[in-house]
């Protein structure tokens, strides 16, 4: 074989040993990242009602998935009497399929609209809620998109000093990621989701929850939220 001819065969090895490797990182990817449930964006939204004006809330939640760990952190603010806005920041750990550990972190926001308040119409508080958000780990970048609707009722207890309210939802998940490597490298997921669960009151606007989200993955959260 002549010197071009063996610089030739190298080169022609060396673009396909690229275009596997980013083939075999986009697909352990890919599959890590299905069955990686999404929320307010990443985490539970509990209740339908906005936060009051003179009140926003803090919070943080961790979540436990199929070989993933999730921590994650919130603030919500009032739009309006029947809106609010949430921030929040997330951090991932998780194991892909080929059995490597990988991390990614990120941020997101909602915006929740009580479409009927409970008492009208409905006998429970009934909102619309819409978000985005974003995902960043090593040469891959992902963002979501979750819409869907959010149901509660609230329930005295403790002689009408504290309330238990479960909640559920059902949401629409759109889910893109794209791996940095040459050629299309990208992919675009529609899932629904179901979310359920409780929060209970510990004292005024402090609350602990715990909830379920299944069909986009599965997770199990716990958490807290706390007006100022």
């Amino acid at each position: 074989m002549t010197p071009r001819a063996k610089h030739e065969t190298s080169t022609h090895m060396n673009g396909f040993k690229r275009a596997a490797g980013a083939t075999l990182l986009f697909t352990a990817i890919g599959l890590g990242m299905h069955g990686v449930a999404r929320a307010q964006v990443y985490q539970p939204g509990w209740t339908a009602r906005p936060v009051p004006d003179e009140s926003p809330a803090l919070g943080a939640a961790v979540g436990f998935g199929d070989n993933m760990f999730r921590i994650a952190g919130h603030a919500r603010f009032s739009m309006t009497s029947a809106s609010d806005l949430g921030l929040e920041l997330v951090f991932d750990n998780f194991e892909d399929d080929i059995g490597d550990d990988s991390q990614r972190f990120g941020f997101g926001g909602d915006y929740k609209y009580l479409v009927v308040p409970e008492g009208e119409k409905l006998p429970f508080d009934l909102a619309a809620q819409g978000g985005f958000g974003m995902e960043f780990g090593s040469d891959v970048t992902t963002w979501s998109l979750p819409l869907g609707m959010l149901g509660i009722k609230s329930i005295p207890v403790d002689n009408d000093t504290r309330e238990i309210t479960p909640f559920a939802g059902m949401y629409i998940i759109i889910d893109h990621f794209s791996v940095e490597a040459p050629g299309d490298n990208s992919e675009t997921d529609v899932s629904a989701e179901i979310r359920f669960g409780s929060a209970f009151q510990i004292a005024g606007r402090t609350h602990a929850f715990a909830a379920l989200h299944t069909g986009n993955g599965t997770m199990f959260f716990l958490g807290f939220t706390a007006g100022l």
